[in-house]
């Protein structure tokens, strides 16, 4: 007994510290899996194309454009990263297709870089700021949100915090190879990593490098890896700039029909610094943000601008010094991600997520370096004076966490009650649509009946492989250019077939001329209507 006394007594801080990140760590899982097959209600169009695609994979082993192991999804001709997918083809291999197969990958990875980070600031910094950045980390709007649904960008954020724990940490040859091969599969969550992570590293590995963090041979283990990983990649680009022939081998490395390399342009960098605000605050994109509450809390944004002099003013410092600092390496990954983040057309939360990490840390600085003020003496002899000056800093502190118990209670008290009632998701997640071509499918005097989908949704056909989905082999035998197959008919005219089934929006007049002039029968569910004869 005595000797389990003394052992309490000599770690007694570093087990409080494990039992405070534990309860962060629970806290963390429950906002992440609490309500997930209905907050988001629905499934996002590019949720429920991943979807597809990676049944197709579990099941097939070819996406839905038949394409064996494919490098990159075509998805709707765009294309999308296949992280998300092939991971997520392993839930549903073995838990089935559904929400929660779908949504899981996206928590996973969530929790594991809240780990990462808080491992990671441990051993760099110290416990105390380990707790701190993976609180913030896990109260963060913009985590708590992205970390819910089915998106590849969503793994991009989470994933550069796991290469850079994988990173920091290595000192023998193989753990640069795990480091590599973190950050080579970073490069499958979202293409804008592929201009990302060769800034950062560069900007990183030439600060390790000029420190004496890390040497020219452990960079080159490191690198073997990453290229490895990297060539497919690199080879796809090539094939969409029409230099190579669409690739089929073991894996498919395939040609798109809208190859978005354009979107990254010079030109794009006076709009984007006009449009900031869409990163910080809000971006028009309800299930990234909400204006309300920001990306980081909107009262947050003092301490982000506070952090970025005080570690600017810190990497200048580290550099004349020749002094390693973990500080220092996630300043530059907010450089090198602002950089990149630029030149990106379009600039939303989404695309530009990977700045979150870098800007939380920037936050946790800022608090920091309030409460280091504690032990600057403003006066050796007015004691009064110093005890009021670390009464006034105290009190700073407490008032900012004030703010963030505040801001965390309001944020998760209305999106877990009332989101879904104050924002209308139809438009972004499709939920009556699922449910209405669900009813139909279950139906028996509906068997042997076409579909006909006048909507005006997204590429609605998706929603029909998502309900019901069938072989890739299968839809692609029978699917036309107008992504009709089957029985499903996605309409722009207004056909009249008596012996069809139509779904239509419940606020369009071709509904009542369907009901008023055919003497179809309707049904109303939620914003669309059932009509049969």
């Amino acid at each position: 007994m005595g000797k389990v006394i003394k052992f309490l007594k000599k770690y007694k801080s570093s087990i409080l510290n494990i039992i405070c990140f534990i309860v962060i760590f629970i806290v963390a899982v429950f906002l992440r899996v609490y309500k997930l097959e209905n907050i988001p209600s629905g499934v996002n169009v590019d949720e429920a194309g991943m979807a597809y695609d990676a049944f197709c994979l579990s099941k097939f082993m070819v996406d839905r454009a038949l394409n064996k192991f494919p490098v990159y999804f075509i998805n709707f001709g765009g294309g999308q990263s296949i992280l998300y997918g092939y991971v997520t083809a392993i839930f549903i291999k073995l838990y089935g297709f559904n929400i929660t197969s779908i949504r899981i990958t996206a928590v996973i990875f969530n929790l594991i870089a809240i780990l990462a980070c808080f491992l990671m600031i441990r051993k760099h910094i110290g416990q105390k700021s380990a707790l701190v950045v993976s609180f913030l980390l896990t109260i963060n709007p913009w985590n708590i949100m992205s970390s819910r649904w089915g998106l590849d960008c969503n793994l991009l954020a989470p994933c550069l915090i796991i290469s850079l724990y994988f990173l920091l940490r290595a000192k023998k040859w193989y753990q640069y190879i795990f480091a590599g091969l973190a950050i080579g599969i970073s490069l499958y969550t979202y293409a804008i990593s592929y201009i990302i992570i060769p800034v950062f590293l560069i900007l990183i590995l030439s600060y390790m490098l000029y420190v004496k963090r890390i040497t020219f041979k452990n960079i080159i283990i490191l690198g073997i890896p990453i290229f490895i990983l990297a060539l497919p990649l690199m080879l796809m680009i090539l094939v969409n700039n029409g230099i190579l022939e669409q690739i089929n081998w073991i894996f498919t490395i395939p040609k798109l029909p809208k190859y978005r390399g354009s979107e990254i342009s010079i030109s794009n960098i006076i709009t984007n610094l006009k449009s900031l605000n869409k990163i910080l605050i809000y971006d028009d994109l309800p299930f990234n943000s909400l204006p309300e509450y920001g990306t980081l809390y909107n009262f947050a944004i003092v301490l982000m601008v506070l952090g970025i002099f005080i570690e600017g003013h810190e990497l200048i410092k580290n550099i004349k010094e020749k002094k390693f600092s973990i500080n220092t390496v996630i300043f530059l990954m907010f450089i090198s991600v602002s950089l990149c983040m630029m030149l990106i057309a379009d600039i939303n939360i989404s695309k530009s997520n990977a700045i979150y990490f870098p800007l939380i840390f920037l936050c946790y600085s800022s608090l920091h370096y309030i409460y280091l003020l504690q032990h600057k003496k403003i006066s050796k002899a007015d004691k009064i004076l110093e005890k009021i000056k670390i009464l006034v800093i105290r009190l700073i502190l407490i008032a900012i966490l004030i703010m963030y118990c505040i801001n965390f209670y309001s944020f998760t008290k209305f999106y877990f009650t009332r989101y879904e009632e104050v924002y209308e998701h139809q438009q972004f997640f499709e939920k009556d649509l699922i449910e209405i071509i669900d009813q139909v499918n279950g139906r028996d005097e509906f068997e042997n009946r076409d579909i006909y989908i006048y909507t005006g949704a997204e590429r609605p056909y998706i929603y029909t492989l998502y309900v019901n989905p069938i072989s890739p082999y299968t839809f692609n035998e029978t699917r036309d250019e107008n992504d009709n197959y089957g029985r499903y008919k996605i309409i722009e005219d207004r056909i009249i077939n008596e012996n069809a089934v139509y779904i239509v929006r419940a606020d369009s007049d071709f509904s009542y001329e369907l009901a008023a002039y055919h003497g179809f029968c309707n049904e109303e569910m939620g914003i669309y209507i059932l009509l049969y004869r």
